[in-house]
């Protein structure tokens, strides 16, 4: 049974739960519509925020293509600016700034080929206007002029294309003309070896070549006037080649006959019988180059005829003038054989005659003459070493044995040693020359012994010097005033003072001398008068066989002048005592005697102890000196007093000068500090050579 109550409340509840559902979906879609209009201004919002965050970056990106674009970065600003219109293709300024970049870049990728295009168009529009030249030339004008046309435009897409076609019609252009001046050169090359066949007479000589040469030249001066300079190059390589041919053959068959007649000339040169008798080989080979060459020629092997002819001429050349050489050797060695001959055959004559025979000298002269003859004559060198040797060798010899003639109490002493001026003081080295030249102006020798008794003696040459004390001398007043004095003639003085067994062998007197002992025989003798020492030099005129005065004492201006040897110092080796010590022996270095003699340094002349160890007496008394120049002087020799020199072992320094006159002596004063030293004499015609 239904509860009455229950039933009633029921459509209630069912109002109530209606209701409740109703305000629930009136709740509901209200909702969802706010929810929904939320959400699309949210959306709209949220598109505005990207729109504009999009222009931000569009813009910063056009901001830097724009920035890009004015530093010449045309490529990385078209990049930002495609970056750009991606985010918003529809912008405008982003499309305008395309635009921009994209005519910036033609124009950038137009210069280049505008610039190269100008160039080629400079080079190419001064081309020659021959051969085809003007209308490609007039043509690629109007294309440069459109060109520019559109570049005025900023066209710069069809500029470029223009300028690229006139930069490429330039280019080959050039590369056509280039062709034309190679065959312009082919043509002047093949002119050159045209003239050059011509002068090597080709016309003549080579008349086939010279006439396909010259066909080819004009077939391609045709082609090139048309224009096909590489068929016309190649015409003319081949003419040159034509030419140079036609040259070679012409130029062999003169050239072979030049050769020829060049050995023919040269054969002229040879006397008749030369080359026969004195040629020997090398005529033979000449002879058969020579017929190789006529043989080569025949079979018009130019070159090898012409070398073959070159080499007979040089060999031809070589046999007269091998052929002359021997020739003159044959004479020179006849000449020299006779002259050697008759030489040793006087040389012998000579050797066994006396020597007092003068009329000996002559033909030792003339001897002598022909043989210095041969020496100088230009075939002289064609003589064997040995040859010289021997010619030398008895020149030697006849120099000796006439020197002997000439002087027969002398001995000739072979390659004397010469003096040394080392230490010695200025003028020495003069001294030592005029020495040598005096020995070869007087045909003499620097040095000589006397034949019997063995005195050394060596050659002092004529000339003059200043006589007295010089400016550094400290000495008498009868040293002054100087004054020049002339020797005229030259003389052998002994290099030594007379020795202890000098004296006794030549004198057989009694030796005089105060000191003596062991090894005396060297010493110089001393205790000897003027009057003995005079008579001494009698005793060695009479023992070596010569007349009474060849031998002599030297006059006072004889002395000093072979002391002095060329200089001006008071002694030869300087101004003080140790200077004197090298040459001399005085009172500081003697050890109180006299000293064998010999033992210090030699002056220029080769002449030992002008200084000190003992007086020496000379041939002539005192004379006073005035300024005037003198020649010869000669102090009186009857005086009482006679004149000495040199100083000795026991004086101080300034006694031993070349210039101190120790000549207040008694003729016949003996004293243990006083000695002598001999000349000798030369002819009278030996003056002033």
């Amino acid at each position: 049974m239904i509860d009455a109550k229950k039933t009633s409340a029921l459509p209630m509840l069912m109002l109530v739960v209606l209701i409740i559902a109703g305000i629930g979906v009136a709740g509901f879609y209200g909702y969802s519509f706010y929810t929904r209009k939320k959400l699309a201004k949210e959306m709209k919002i949220a598109e505005e925020q990207k729109k504009a965050e999009i222009e931000k970056v569009v813009t910063g990106l056009l901001a830097e293509a724009t920035a890009l674009s004015d530093e010449k970065k045309q490529e990385e600003a078209l990049e930002k600016v495609d970056k750009a219109l991606k985010k918003n293709p529809q912008h405008d300024e982003a499309m305008k700034l395309r635009n921009k970049v994209n005519t910036a870049i033609d124009l950038e990728q137009m210069i280049p080929v505008k610039r190269l295009a100008e160039v080629k168009w400079a080079s190419a529009r001064n081309l020659s206007p021959g051969q085809g030249f003007e209308a490609t030339i007039k043509k690629v004008a109007e294309i440069f002029a459109d060109s520019e046309r559109l570049y005025g435009i900023k066209d710069y897409k069809n500029a470029k294309t223009n300028y690229q076609a006139v930069a490429s019609e330039c280019e080959r252009l050039l590369t056509v003309d280039a062709e034309r001046l190679l065959a312009r050169g082919l043509r002047e090359e093949s002119d050159k070896a045209q003239d050059a066949a011509k002068q090597a007479r080709a016309e003549d000589e080579a008349k086939q070549m010279w006439a396909d040469a010259r066909e080819k030249d004009k077939e391609a001066t045709s082609l090139f006037e048309r224009g096909e300079f590489g068929k016309a190059s190649e015409l003319w390589k081949g003419t040159v080649r034509t030419f140079a041919d036609a040259s070679v053959f012409a130029s062999g068959t003169l050239a072979v006959r030049v050769v020829e007649n060049s050995y023919n000339a040269v054969l002229a040169t040879a006397h008749a019988g030369l080359l026969d008798t004195f040629g020997g080989l090398k005529w033979t080979q000449t002879k058969a180059v020579a017929e190789t060459g006529r043989l080569l020629a025949g079979n018009q092997k130019w070159e090898d005829a012409v070398a073959a002819w070159s080499g007979a001429v040089t060999s031809l050349r070589d046999a007269v003038k091998t052929a002359e050489v021997e020739e003159a050797r044959d004479k020179m060695q006849k000449k020299y054989k006779a002259a050697m001959v008759a030489a040793n055959d006087l040389l012998a004559e000579c050797q066994k005659a006396r020597k007092t025979d003068k009329k000996k000298i002559p033909p030792l002269q003339g001897a002598i003459d022909r043989l210095g003859q041969i020496r100088v004559e230009t075939d002289y060198g064609l003589l064997t070493s040995d040859a010289h040797k021997e010619l030398d060798s008895i020149l030697v010899a006849l120099h000796r044995e006439k020197f002997h003639f000439r002087y027969p109490d002398l001995l000739q002493v072979d390659s004397p040693a010469e003096a040394s001026v080392a230490g010695l003081t200025p003028g020495s080295s003069d001294a030592l020359a005029g020495q040598q030249k005096a020995a070869v102006d007087n045909d003499v020798v620097v040095e000589v012994k006397t034949r019997k008794s063995g005195i050394a003696l060596r050659l002092v040459p004529s000339g003059s010097f200043v006589m007295g004390r010089g400016p550094k001398d400290e000495g008498d007043r009868d040293e002054l005033p100087r004054h020049t004095v002339v020797l005229k003639r030259p003389f052998y003085m002994a290099t030594c003072e007379v020795t202890q067994s000098q004296w006794e062998k030549i004198s057989g007197t009694a030796n005089p001398s105060s000191f003596g002992g062991e090894g005396r025989g060297q010493l110089p003798v001393e205790s000897v008068s003027f009057d003995k020492a005079s008579a001494f030099c009698e005793w060695l005129c009479a023992l070596e066989g010569v007349p009474v005065g060849t031998y002599r004492l030297p006059t006072e201006a004889e002395w000093e002048y072979a002391c002095r040897a060329g200089t001006d110092t008071p002694f030869v080796a300087g101004e003080n005592a140790v200077d004197l010590m090298r040459v001399g022996w005085m009172k500081d270095n003697s050890g109180k005697k006299t000293q064998p003699v010999g033992q210090k340094a030699p002056n220029a002349f080769g002449l030992y102890d002008m200084h000190g160890n003992v007086w020496e007496w000379c041939s002539d008394g005192a004379r006073l000196f005035t300024t005037e120049t003198v020649t010869d002087p000669v102090g009186s020799a009857d005086g009482f007093t006679m004149v000495t020199r040199g100083g000795a072992w026991n004086d101080e320094a300034e006694y031993c000068r070349s210039a101190n006159r120790g000549w207040a002596r008694k003729r016949n004063l003996r004293s243990y500090d006083l000695g002598l030293r001999v000349i000798r004499v030369m002819p009278p015609e030996i003056v002033d050579k």
